[in-house]
């Protein structure tokens, strides 16, 4: 999600929860995981095919994105070539 620096928390709740909604319509089997730095990153990178990381950054301050960095690191090599 980006401009999240731009909207209340509450909107970001609502938005995460929107997302999650139409997730699970999709891909039952799969879970929305909102990234955060306490997160283990790299255990969700190793487990794509039951989770799907979202990330809240801003494109103005920057937040957000090492974290987003870090997980696109930590993904394992055989889905970066993809």
């Amino acid at each position: 999600m980006t401009k999240m620096d731009l909207v209340t928390e509450a909107e970001l709740l609502k938005t995460e929860s929107e997302i999650r909604h139409q997730v699970k319509s999709q891909h039952d089997e799969k879970v929305v995981v909102v990234m955060r730095p306490d997160r283990d990153h790299t255990l969700i990178a190793r487990n794509l095919d039951s989770s799907i990381p979202l990330f809240r950054v801003s494109n103005t301050s920057g937040q957000g994105i090492e974290l987003l960095t870090d997980f696109l690191c930590a993904l394992p090599l055989d889905i970066r070539r993809w």
